[in-house]
């Protein structure tokens, strides 16, 4: 078993549980399939077996996809019966198809030329002897500590996009503002080595982004509009401001009534009475015309 001391660094922080799904042969490796179960479990994972987390008249197939679908590695573990197993090899598909990271352990050695071709680039990790089981036990929990925030992201990004595509596509379950930045940094920032994103996840992304150019392109002439509609009601508030204006000046001068002013300079034959021009005006136009005519009269009786 693997040492769970407190200061152990190979122990998991509370609430980042990694979760591993072990693809194993009840023919051979059951019971070191329990047993690797059992340490990883000690060292903080959330492990998986199809014997223990499928309920009974549950759709087999479709909970064991959506296993491989939610962990963040797949363990295979190698002996003669796996190798030669065809639901080991569905679902060691099911995690290439969903790209997961797939770590073999050898529980019983055999050929390499007789392993699934998917597993033969990779490294495997011994558990025969003389390498000793807790040994070897921590060399695969180092594995799966390895890019762990890639892995998470990989994960979740996945299965958003399964529930995405399951629910028709939905505009509303995209990625958004911040959420859609993370995503893009994180697929920018891929590096070999590491489980390369899916179709779904470029997929996602990319559908995500196009939604967020059209939401923000169309907030854009929202807020045109706005403005638009603000300058016209300013332009509209400053006329009926000037006419009011006027309104209340003219209503003033009406205080009492406007007279038809005759402004001359005489008559040909030389009268004091006016001649020509007559003009409707404001009572204050027609006090100064008034004034205007009193001053020469003035200036005539003191001479």
């Amino acid at each position: 078993m693997i040492a769970c001391e407190s200061g152990d660094r190979h122990m998991q922080p509370l609430g980042e549980r990694l979760r591993v799904f072990i693809s194993y042969a009840r023919l051979d490796a059951s019971e070191f399939a329990l047993e690797l179960l059992a340490a990883l479990e000690l060292a903080g994972f959330e492990a998986f077996v199809d014997r223990h987390d499928i309920a009974p008249g549950e759709d087999w197939e479709l909970r064991l996809e959506r296993l491989i679908g939610s962990s963040h590695t797949v363990v295979f573990v190698v002996s003669p019966a796996s190798a030669a197993s065809k639901e080991c090899a569905r679902e060691l598909a099911q995690a290439q198809a969903a790209s997961k990271r797939i770590i073999p352990v050898v529980a019983i050695e055999i050929d390499a030329a007789n392993a699934p071709k998917e597993l033969r680039r990779l490294n495997w990790i011994y558990f025969t002897r003389p390498n000793a089981f807790a040994r070897s036990a921590r060399e695969l929990v180092m594995a799966l500590r390895s890019d762990v925030d890639w892995i998470r992201e990989h994960t979740r990004l996945h299965e958003a996009a399964m529930r995405w595509q399951e629910r028709g596509r939905q505009e509303v379950m995209l990625l958004r503002g911040i959420e859609l930045e993370t995503a893009r940094t994180w697929l920018a920032d891929w590096r070999q080595g590491a489980p390369e994103p899916t179709a779904a996840h470029r997929d996602y992304i990319s559908a995500s982004v196009d939604a967020e150019s059209d939401r923000l392109h169309a907030e854009r002439l929202r807020l045109q509009e706005i403005q638009q509609a603000q300058a016209q009601r300013e332009v509209a508030l400053t006329r009926l401001s000037r006419r009011t204006t006027i309104g209340i000046i003219v209503a003033g001068g009406l205080t009492e009534p406007l007279p038809v002013l005759l402004i001359g300079v005489g008559t040909p034959s030389g009268g004091s009475q006016p001649s020509v021009c007559a003009d409707r005006i404001s009572s204050a136009s027609w006090r100064a015309a008034r004034l205007h005519q009193r001053r020469p009269q003035r200036s005539r009786m003191k001479s």
